[in-house]
């Protein structure tokens, strides 16, 4: 590749040198379109790359060697950079990687002849320069060079551990053998996965995504701002990866493949009535009997799930960008309902499995998020609303006193099914007036037609299944305790139950979890906090543990039998919140999907635990999400390319240790002994233990098995999973270290 080196003199360049600065042609075409815009904001004029006046521009062209002068350099590119030029859009790298392509045709056209009369000057270029053409532009993807393995490699650390694109420029040259740019990393890795994001214009207030009914609108016909800037660009987008393009790279790979079948594979090889997996529940059953859809072992069910993060197995297909909350849900999902009526009618896929091509069916089966979410994916009124509850027909009670509408328990509360759904829209749909539409809204509890209904698959409200991470873990964990701790309500006299336990209990109680901390295996997640000081910060995983593990033994102590004995007192009316209505529900919901584990929550909160985290931009925060989610996608995707992911995620060596350090049985190649060790003499005891265990594995009389050595060596650690699990004869200092692993032995 030849690249000349040019002396700028803008009004930016100026600024930074009185002679100007020195650029490459990549970077310049950058650095003018900045000026465009700069143009365009000062002077209100629509200024297009075509037609900049010359004269801002004075450069000498000399040949240049990219050794000495860094090739990538993207004013919106590193993570930390704050540059505000103008444009209210969020800056993606696809549409900038997009922007900088054009440039670079345009460029290598205007620079032809140049080329041609300078091919002297050309050959005198280093090496280095084709080599990384070569890096770039390649034929088969499966050709790649040192340089390139190595920057994919720092690519993929910088997706882990999110350090900023200037480190990543500084290691590469620090470290790297052949050096090469972020910028060519990236678009090879784009280009080797095939997934390239697509957006849509949406409300610049977030009311509407411009997509299907409003895709030709030009204003927002909720708040009315212009769908459009000064220049003619969308004045916000929503990114937007495509579900169908991820599916078919899997299928191209055959590992990938067969794990795909495991629906097929599940439902040939059950044989009992246990609710095991999601396909064991009525909805799976329904949809294969009664609507006759999964007919081919390939065919793929999905469940989605919303929230305002196996990883392998999330597919994130879009991201709406805030702050703001959506008016108008129903246009933000409309492209990924269209894929997926595109996948229900079958989309011609290749298997690399029997390496020919069949056609792909694939079916949302399940929707799942906390409350509120869901109330925008149904189009329902709120949950705190006279008909907060989803599933059923219950009419909520509003107290004066308390400013609040609650659920006190009733009898022949019917369940809506889906045929009741649509009769209930069908009447709001034909209201003449607004007010009648509002009587109808309250009345049923129903805004208007769900996006989902063109789905085959969703059965309302049936496919929305209650999230116990939300529902137990969010919701009744913390007003359970509120209730027992008489801070349920704001007045004190309704907080005096005959259950509330008092603060010199619950100070024990926290006291107790507080000393507990350092012997709590990490099996069980977080050490336990004093619950009765730090209750405000519990996260769902730990008031999980507080359900299941801390609170029966802990809260028995200081109740009465009496206490916890039924009641049924009609007077507490005003305690039953939407939450603890919908305890009502679960079990048909596990009676339609499966145990729990297969729609809750917890899997896609860890997704924005790892993603959050990754926002470094406050200026456009939500592209600098998006970016890095597009770049952990494609390397999800490059461990399907077989030829490239071998370069990339290397695997593991086997360890090997001298035995002193180190012991290993190749009957148990998931456990590892570690030191310190010392030789010790087995009791009788301990030899007539071992003789039983040995026994009972093997399946033989304890007789036929013959005497061994007393004398052995006793190892200080066992390590399985990247865990540490101590004997209790190396722990060190017992008050100070967590003895979170530690074994008697």
């Amino acid at each position: 590749m030849s690249d000349k080196n040019m002396l700028y003199k803008c009004a930016f360049c100026l600024k930074e040198d009185a002679n100007g600065v020195w650029l490459n042609q990549n970077t310049f075409n950058r650095h003018r379109l900045k000026m465009q815009e700069y143009l365009a904001k000062d002077e209100n004029l629509d200024v297009t790359k075509d037609n900049v006046n010359d004269e801002y521009y004075y450069n000498e062209s000399v040949n240049f060697n990219e050794d000495d002068n860094e090739y990538y350099s993207d004013y919106n590119d590193d993570d930390n950079k704050e540059n505000n030029d103008g444009d209210n859009r969020e800056n993606y790298d696809d549409i900038n990687e997009k922007n900088d392509d054009d440039n670079n045709n345009e460029d290598d056209e205007d620079n032809d002849n140049d080329d041609d009369d300078n091919d002297d000057d050309d050959n005198d270029d280093d090496d280095d320069d084709d080599d990384d053409d070569d890096a770039m532009y390649i034929d088969d993807k499966t050709d790649i060079s040192e340089k390139m393995i190595e920057g994919l490699k720092l690519l993929y650390l910088k997706s882990l551990y999110n350090f900023t694109e200037s480190a990543f420029d500084d290691i590469m040259k620090v470290f790297a053998t052949k050096n090469i740019s972020l910028y060519k990393v990236k678009k090879y890795l784009k280009e080797t996965t095939g997934l390239i994001s697509v957006f849509y214009d949406m409300c610049e207030n977030s009311c509407i995504c411009y997509a299907g009914r409003y895709k030709s609108y030009q204003s927002c016909p909720i708040c009315e701002s212009t769908r459009l800037d000064a220049r003619g660009k969308a004045k916000k987008i929503m990114p937007y990866l495509s579900i169908i393009d991820r599916l078919m790279i899997q299928y191209k790979d055959k590992t990938r493949a067969k794990e795909l079948l495991y629906r097929h594979e599940y439902n040939i090889n059950k044989n009992d009535d246990n609710l095991d997996d999601i396909f064991d529940g009525k909805i799976y059953k329904e949809l294969t009997k009664k609507d006759n859809l999964f007919k081919d072992k390939r065919d793929v069910a999905f469940t989605a799930s919303c929230d305002g993060v196996k990883k392998k197995n999330l597919l994130v297909p879009f991201l709406i960008p805030g702050p703001n909350q959506p008016k108008d849900f129903n246009t933000f999902l409309r492209p990924f309902i269209d894929e997926m009526k595109e996948l229900e009618k079958g989309i011609t896929c290749y298997d690399a499995c029997t390496k020919c091509k069949f056609l792909l069916h694939a079916h949302l089966i399940t929707w799942t998020g906390d409350i509120p979410a869901l109330t925008k994916i149904m189009n329902i009124t709120s949950h705190n609303s006279y008909h907060g509850c989803r599933i059923c027909n219950i009419e909520g009670v509003y107290s004066q006193k308390h400013k609040h509408i609650y659920f006190p328990p009733k009898q022949n509360c019917m369940n809506k099914d889906h045929s009741d759904w649509i009769g209930y829209i069908n009447e709001i749909e034909a209201a003449t007036t607004n007010k009648e539409k509002e009587i109808l809204i309250r009345k049923y509890g129903i805004k208007g037609k769900s996006i989902l209904f063109e789905l085959l698959s969703i059965k309302f409200p049936r496919s929305f299944p209650i999230d116990i991470m939300h529902l137990f873990f969010e919701n009744i964990a913390p007003q359970m305790f509120k209730l027992w701790s008489a801070h349920f309500f704001k007045d004190d006299d309704l907080n005096a139950t005959p259950f509330a336990i008092s603060k010199s209990s619950w100070d024990v109680i926290g006291i107790l979890m507080q000393n507990n901390k350092k012997g709590m295996s990490l099996v069980f997640g977080r050490p336990p906090q004093n619950i009765f000081k730090h209750n405000a910060g519990y996260k769902a995983e730990e008031w999980a543990n507080w359900i299941t593990l801390y609170s029966v033994p802990l809260i028995k102590t200081f109740l009465l039998a009496k206490d916890y004995a039924k009641v049924d007192n009609k007077d507490r009316s005003n305690i039953f919140l939407i939450s603890f209505h919908y305890l009502l529900h679960v079990a048909e919901s596990i009676e339609d999907f499966g145990p729990c584990r297969g729609y809750w929550q917890f899997l896609m909160k860890r997704m924005c635990g790892m993603l959050i985290p990754l926002v470094k931009s406050q200026l456009h925060p939500y592209a600098n999400l998006w970016n890095n989610l597009v770049l952990y996608e494609r390397f999800n995707l490059l461990k399907y390319n077989k030829e490239v992911c071998k370069y990339i995620f290397p695997q593991k060596e086997e360890k090997k240790w001298p035995s002193h350090i180190v012991f290993a049985s190749p009957l148990y190649k998931e456990y590892e002994i570690y030191s310190p060790l010392k030789q010790y003499t087995l009791t009788q005891a301990e030899l007539k233990k071992l003789k039983e265990t040995y026994s009972a594995i093997y399946d033989i009389n304890v007789n036929q098995i013959e005497n061994f050595s007393p004398i052995v060596r006793k190892y200080g650690k066992l390590c399985k999973d990247g865990h540490i699990i101590s004997s209790k004869w190396v722990t060190k200092d017992k008050i100070k270290n967590r003895n979170n692993y530690s074994v008697a032995v």
